[in-house]
């Protein structure tokens, strides 16, 4: 359904220190097939969420989680993306095709979103270390050297 990015102010492998650390950190979803529901986009993320959350932090995070829905509306398309921002100090920002729908307030609602791809639980072991750059091939060196 789509393909994920995570941009990181200070960038690490490690997702405790990720998920804590107080910097602005972007989750984009580029979506990849022709025409899917927004709603049903938002809803993956909401199922993947829950894996990851106890029942308490489903409690507490379900206002937050009923704003995040109301953002998702219509069709969107390949090509089409949705951008949740970590503001510190601020919250959420959610962006979907360039257009700012609103902020979820507070860090928590962020940390669940970032355990959907680093958490417990992530939507797939690949994908996770993927994102973490821990599956990256080291770069070969162009330098000869002098013997």
């Amino acid at each position: 359904t789509y393909v994920g990015a995570l941009y990181l102010e200070n960038p690490s492998t490690d997702p405790k220190e990720i998920t804590e650390s107080e910097s602005h950190k972007r989750m984009v979803f580029h979506v990849m097939l022709k025409k899917v529901g927004a709603r049903r986009i938002a809803n993956a993320l909401q199922e993947a969420l829950v894996v990851n959350l106890t029942e308490e932090e489903h409690k507490e995070l379900t206002p937050k989680l009923d704003q995040m829905l109301s953002h998702f509306n219509g069709k969107m398309h390949a090509g089409e993306e949705a951008i949740f921002d970590y503001i510190p100090g601020v919250g959420t920002r959610i962006t979907i095709n360039g257009d700012v729908k609103g902020t979820i307030t507070g860090k928590k609602y962020f940390q669940a979103m970032l355990s959907i791809w680093v958490g417990e639980n992530p939507v797939g072991r690949s994908f996770k270390e993927d994102i973490l750059g821990l599956n990256r091939k080291p770069a070969k060196s162009s330098m000869v050297a002098d013997n």
